[in-house]
């Protein structure tokens, strides 16, 4: 029997959702809920289109986020997905990357 799981889009929270402002939690197991959740988030985050994507921002307030940072190879095997869980983040030094982020949680504004 083949497990044939349905990927989703799901809605993409937009500024000023609570949810976005609201303190994450960790993940303790990672069970078939969380696997499904994360490949709902990157359905949604190539969707949008993006390149990154965080769960509180599909309404699930929990630490988990998909990067897509292109293809590269490495031994022979091509990585482009990063999927990160309970991630920890420390100080830098140095100057900050040069570009401006974008978030699909922001709403755009012309000026």
């Amino acid at each position: 029997m083949v497990n044939m799981q349905i990927m989703a889009v799901r809605e993409i929270k937009k500024y000023p959702d609570p949810v976005l402002r609201r303190k994450t939690a960790s993940v303790g197991a990672i069970d078939e809920d969380i696997c499904r959740l994360i490949d709902d988030m990157v359905e949604t985050m190539h969707a949008a289109p993006g390149v990154g994507l965080a769960a509180n921002q599909v309404g699930v307030p929990i630490q988990v986020a998909v990067i897509d940072i292109g293809s590269h190879e490495e031994e022979g095997e091509k990585h482009s997905l990063v999927v990160l869980i309970n991630p920890r983040s420390s100080p830098r030094k140095g100057p900050l990357w040069p570009r401006r982020a974008a978030s699909a949680s922001l709403i755009s504004r012309k000026r």
